[in-house]
């Protein structure tokens, strides 16, 4: 005769039930993510999901979610011309950059002992564990792709890695022209931010007109945090040190002048991302990036693309059937979601290294 610890199962039952209606709660009021800034988002966003009503595919599902996300670019500029013998045309997708949406996980397990025990009064803080990691995975995703950057290759120049010096301006060769999207021994200055800005400012495109490329955001890691705001909202600079280093101006008086970074607002958001120093490599430490991101004429931000399925998956073993808990006599639970980025057009994103 078999027998059946009743009160476990209610309590299982119970246990799934409170599980979901708390991981919907939790979702409802996310902690923010960092890469969706505080005035616009730091990339171009694509939902990789279809939602289908009722299993249209025929399938049986209730969506699609692609593998795969296509990003596609216009040519930047197209000016008008003097029609004389004819119009003047661009083609409206020049390029194009794929995302590939993988497969992330997360979860957690506790001895069924310990789950009826609670001796910690943790498990009801589950949902808001599970909910946290799987709202910074864009994050993560795109600060790997920033940290990388340098030593990938672009996807719309392979020769040339995301970051680097000399990359063409017109990737189909109209021109012969080139930028750089890579500066070195760019500490995070209002001086360097200006250098960095006015260049990307006069950057032209392939029919060497001005592509109106206005930097307004920069993506830096915490220990940065308060170099950038220095740099961002001090319109006038002072020193107090023995002599000033300009000019050999009196200290305590203004070395630069006037600071246009912070006088013009033109840098709009600072985006902290702490996952840009993850892997504890040194120059992350002291690397910043300036992006265009808020100019609603390019339809988002074109120097990162994201693309995920926003939905969470929630996957739990509970019954005393399931594998993980008849093998092992533990309880577990755990999300997944579908997310990918990669970088998009280098010459609206630059990166800088002290």
């Amino acid at each position: 005769m078999s027998t059946q610890n009743i009160g476990a199962v209610t309590s299982e039952q119970i246990f799934v039930a409170s599980l979901r209606t708390s991981l919907a709660q939790a979702l409802l009021n996310p902690p923010k993510a960092a890469w969706q800034g505080s005035v616009a988002p730091i990339c171009m966003y694509e939902n990789a999901s279809d939602q289908l009503a009722g299993g249209s595919s025929g399938s049986g599902v209730d969506k699609l979610i692609a593998k795969e996300v296509i990003f596609s670019f216009s040519p930047p500029t197209a000016s008008m011309e003097l029609m004389a013998t004819g119009r003047a045309m661009s083609p409206l997708v020049r390029e194009s950059i794929k995302v590939v949406t993988n497969r992330w996980t997360s979860g957690y397990y506790a001895d069924r002992r310990d789950f009826y025990a609670d001796m910690h009064r943790i498990i009801r803080d589950v949902p808001q564990k599970l909910v946290r990691p799987a709202v910074k995975l864009n994050d993560k995703l795109l600060a790997a792709v920033l940290r990388n950057g340098k030593t990938t290759a672009d996807q719309l120049v392979p020769t040339k890695n995301f970051f680097d010096t000399g990359k063409p301006l017109s990737p189909a060769g109209a021109t012969t022209d080139t930028y750089s999207n890579l500066y070195t021994s760019a500490s995070l200055t209002a001086a360097n931010i200006q250098r960095v800005v006015t260049t990307m400012m006069g950057l032209k495109g392939e029919d060497r007109i001005n592509l109106g490329i206005r930097p307004d955001t920069l993506i830096i890691p915490a220990e940065l945090f308060g170099s950038a705001q220095q740099a961002t909202q001090v319109e006038y600079p002072v020193y107090s040190s023995p002599s000033n280093p300009f000019n050999a101006q009196p200290a305590n008086t203004a070395a630069m002048g006037q600071n246009w970074i912070a006088t013009s607002k033109m840098i709009q958001q600072i985006v902290v991302l702490p996952e840009l120093t993850d892997g504890n490599a040194s120059i992350d430490l002291t690397t910043w990036y300036v992006s265009e991101c808020n100019n609603p004429g390019r339809g988002g931000a074109p120097g990162l693309v994201l693309a995920e399925d926003p939905a969470l998956e929630l996957g739990y073993a509970l019954s005393p059937n399931d594998y993980d808990v008849a093998t092992n006599d533990r309880y577990s639970w755990w999300v997944q979601k579908y997310a990918g980025a990669a970088g998009g057009m280098g010459v609206f994103i630059a990166r800088c290294e002290a």
